[in-house]
């Protein structure tokens, strides 16, 4: 729901109204992968009906490797074919799951463990997390960079934790965000 129920906090998602989409200078449309041709189109067209003239960019958030609390990394072919249990505390949970089959672990969205977005992990947690990973016979657990922060563990029981680490990539419209700011960041370097 990229238009936060058409309404502002608190009866819906939005910060600020749409109608302010007039005064901004460029807008940003992200996860942009993870919508259909068809409904970039409806956004875009909701934007302009805003703003008609506001150039839009386009980002998709696509997973670099995987990596553990103490910063090792490892890459995806090395958790490819094995048993999975993912887990993660996030508003999105399903972007969650793209992701993780975007580099060919398959994790049904059933058997992920999904907490509240911005969840502190307990022990209570990590005991139904392993629960889940032993009836599930699983070799490895996968979770998000923004939940392993808060789990400062290589393992949990015997099993190798490891967070998705992804990236930006523009699709569209990275050039002319670029033409905007140059100026801005030049006259801040000059002006230091």
């Amino acid at each position: 729901c990229p238009w936060g129920y058409g309404a502002v906090l608190p009866r819906g998602l939005l910060r600020e109204p749409l109608s302010s989409l007039k005064r901004a200078d460029f807008a940003i449309l992200t996860r942009a992968d993870q919508v259909s041709e068809s409904e970039r189109e409806k956004i875009l067209a909701t934007i302009s009906k805003y703003h008609p003239t506001l150039p839009c960019g386009q980002v998709a958030f696509a997973p670099r490797r995987l990596v553990n609390s103490e910063g090792e990394t490892q890459g995806f072919s090395d958790v490819q074919g094995k048993l999975a249990t993912a887990f993660c505390g996030i508003g999105n949970p399903r972007g969650f799951l793209q992701t993780l089959s975007g580099f060919g672990v398959t994790v049904e969205e059933s058997q992920l463990l999904t907490f509240a977005d911005h969840h502190h992990y307990s022990e209570s947690d990590f005991e139904a997390i392993l629960r889940q990973a032993q009836q599930r016979h699983a070799e490895v657990l996968l979770t998000t960079q923004k939940d392993l922060v808060k789990i400062p563990r290589t393992h949990l029981g015997d099993l190798p934790l490891w967070a998705v680490e992804i990236g930006a990539e523009w699709r569209a419209g990275e050039s002319e965000l670029a033409a905007r700011l140059n100026p801005l960041v030049d006259g801040l370097e000059r002006s230091s």
